[in-house]
């Protein structure tokens, strides 16, 4: 889900997103660049995708267990920890899902 956090912390949602798998890694990034995304709270990324969204200047962040609102709390408090790489080793059978 794509949401805005306004000037005074509200969150908005401006977008939601399904992952019904990709045809390539490079897809989302790709999809997440044209919405002008700048930060990103994940469970888990794969290789390909993190250095793509580092590579277009995006910050990756590692989600907690919880809420969305739990997280985007975390966030705005500096609580959550930078990514600093990839962290996604589980796919579905054609290899197209990350968890």
């Amino acid at each position: 889900m794509g949401v805005e956090i306004g000037e005074d912390n509200n969150f908005k949602k401006i977008f939601s997103e399904v992952n019904n798998g990709h045809s390539a890694c490079m897809e989302p990034v790709f999809q997440m660049k044209e919405k002008n995304v700048t930060d990103f709270i994940v469970m888990g990324i794969g290789g390909r995708p993190f250095q793509g969204f580092i590579q277009l200047g995006m910050n990756i962040y590692e989600g907690v267990e919880g809420s969305l609102k739990k997280n985007l709390d975390f966030f705005l408090q500096g609580k959550l920890r930078a990514l600093g790489g990839p962290s996604c080793s589980c796919h579905n059978n054609n290899g197209n899902s990350h968890y």
